[in-house]
């Protein structure tokens, strides 16, 4: 006997205009931040007049590779490759952390370079100022991350209830004498 299989899956793209919404915000981000570092930064480096540290230009690549990967990211996203977006993702936290760190040096580099033209007082209170800014994207990084990663488990409370009656049971006992 022959069987035939159709093989002919449907293949359903989705055809919201909004789609590319996140991708479009995320290129607009990235030339926004080029544009603004382009005199201070990309200019001078280009013309080799830029006098800066290897801690700054390091800072510079890694947050640029940042904004990048955020467009490609978004990428991802708009065009249904969502297997690959997570995969990619794992880049995301080494580029986080990266720029955790180099945030923090480059604070230390401005007050160094603050203290060496005699306003060490005026680096140190300046200092907030993009240690507070490292401090914010670390803590919505993490809350984003650990929020995408509860996403990916696919589990709900009777499971985990289920998974460990004793601690169900422990919390019920308490109510049921409360209640009696």
């Amino acid at each position: 006997m022959t069987t035939l299989i159709d093989d002919n899956r449907v293949h359903v793209i989705a055809t919201d205009p909004t789609r590319y919404f996140y991708f479009y915000m995320a290129l607009s981000c990235t030339a926004v931040a080029f544009l603004g570092f382009a005199p201070t930064y990309f200019l001078p480096l280009a013309k080799g007049s830029l006098s800066a540290t290897p801690v700054i230009h390091v800072h510079g690549i890694i947050f640029f590779a940042w904004s990048l990967f955020f467009v490609f990211q978004s990428w991802l996203a708009a065009s249904g490759r969502i297997t690959r977006h997570r995969s990619v993702g794992m880049i995301g936290i080494s580029l986080a952390t990266a720029m955790t760190i180099f945030g923090f040096f480059v604070g230390v580099s401005a007050m160094k370079r603050s203290a060496a033209i005699g306003q060490a007082d005026e680096g140190i209170a300046f200092a907030i100022v993009p240690w507070s800014g490292i401090l914010f994207f670390a803590v919505v990084f993490a809350c984003s991350f650990t929020l995408a990663a509860f996403a990916l488990v696919p589990i709900s409370i009777t499971e985990i209830v289920a998974r460990t009656p004793h601690r169900h049971q422990s919390l019920k006992n308490p109510l049921s004498r409360l209640l009696a």
